[in-house]
Order: structure tokens, then sequence, then C-alpha cells
């Protein structure tokens, strides 16, 4: 809707500009959250904080009643947090099995994080049942940076270009981050390798545990 305003004071003509009024704008490749009427603006950032600034803005500042409160201006203009999470599969077998003393046997999950968090996201990996036997005999967690055939260990393993570290780590009922961005982020893609390895010594049986993904915006 386009709207001019004419006002006339003392004899004298003012004619305002036209000031163009939008909804909000989308498409399959974008969406703008809002718009200002102002000579212009910007974000100014650090590893601390983020601002907002505007040059000229009309009408900028908070308005409010007893029933309403309004923000006005290019400072109030912010996108509407968003953070995903999705994982390729909800359980996996390791390969090859039975484990024996011969190979290290791996499964893999995929985890796919977005947001628009300012300041990225923190992923991580938490233990929720103890990878055991049905006699509850764990298998001994990687303690050495490697899971090795003829070792007893079991641990995890990432790719992937947000991944907290390079070599295999144990899981625990402590939350471990295993990956990590300090900007926003589309699709971005970690795989966690579940390794597993038994010596000569580990007691035969069924292992199985149990993991929990958590994905945190730092909004």
């Amino acid at each position: 809707m386009r709207l001019s305003v004419w006002v006339v004071i003392g004899g004298i003509l003012l004619v305002a500009l036209p000031i163009t009024v939008w909804a909000e704008s989308s498409s399959t490749s974008y969406k703008l959250w809002g718009n200002t009427l102002s000579s212009g603006g910007a974000y100014s950032t650090s590893t601390n904080y983020r601002s907002q600034a505007a040059i000229g803005d009309f009408s900028s500042g908070p308005l409010s009643s007893a029933n309403y409160r309004m923000d006005v201006g290019f400072e109030a203009i912010t996108e509407e947090p968003r953070l995903s999470m999705s994982l390729s599969g909800t359980s996996i077998a390791l390969s090859p099995a039975p484990l024996t003393t011969a190979a290290v046997s791996t499964g893999a999950q995929s985890i796919t994080v977005s947001t628009n968090a300012d300041f990225g996201y923190t992923l991580t990996v938490t233990e929720t049942a103890v990878f055991s036997n049905q006699y509850a005999v764990p298998l001994a967690d990687v303690a050495d940076g490697t899971v090795s055939a003829g070792s007893e260990e079991f641990g995890i393993g990432l790719t992937g270009s947000d991944r907290a570290f390079t070599d295999d780590r144990s899981v625990s009922a402590t939350p471990r981050t295993i990956a990590t961005r300090t900007d926003w982020t589309t699709g971005v893609v970690t795989t966690v390798t579940f390794k597993g390895a038994v010596s000569s010594t580990t007691p035969a049986g069924q292992y199985s545990g149990t993991v929990a993904f958590i994905a945190t915006g730092n909004f």
C-alpha cells in the first residue's frame, strides 16, 4: 500500500515524501523479517557482543500503554530465534559383529544442525545407559585416544567441519561437547562414529547402550 501525506500550514504547502508500507517479504530463497525507514544501519560485533545501530531512524523507540508494548525502528527488527537438529537414525549396530580381537567394530550416526543464533551452537552427547552386556558388565572406555583392535575399548570419533576433537574419546553421564560453532549455520553435519573393540579377556555377551544428543543455540 502506498500512502502520500499532504499538509497545509499557514498557506504553505508541505509535501511529505511518499511512505511505502510493506508486510513481511519472503520467497523460497530468503525471508525479510522487517523493514525500516532510515538513512542506514548496520550490525557491530566482537567476540562478546553484537549491537545494532541506525542512522536517521524515524519514530524509533518503544511505545507502550497499559495493554500493549510496541518496539519501533531498526533496532527492533530481530529475526525469530531458530534451532533445529535431525538424526540420521534412532539406532545403530556395530559392524563387524560379533566383536572380535581382529578388528574394531564401528557404527555411525550423523547429526544435522541449523540455527540463526548470533553466536552459533553447541552439540553434546551424554551416555544415558552404559554400554554393557546383559550381565551389566561394561566395556572399558577408551583412555589413550584411539580405539584399537585387540584392546577392550569403547568410544567415539568425529568427522565434520564443526567437530570438537580429532581423537577417540569416551562417552559418559557427563555431557561431552562434540561440535561447536561461533556463528549461524544451515545444515552443518557432524558424524559420530561409535567404536568398540575387545580383548581375549573381555566377557562374552550382547552389549548395548543409549546416548542422548543435545543441540543448544548460543543466542
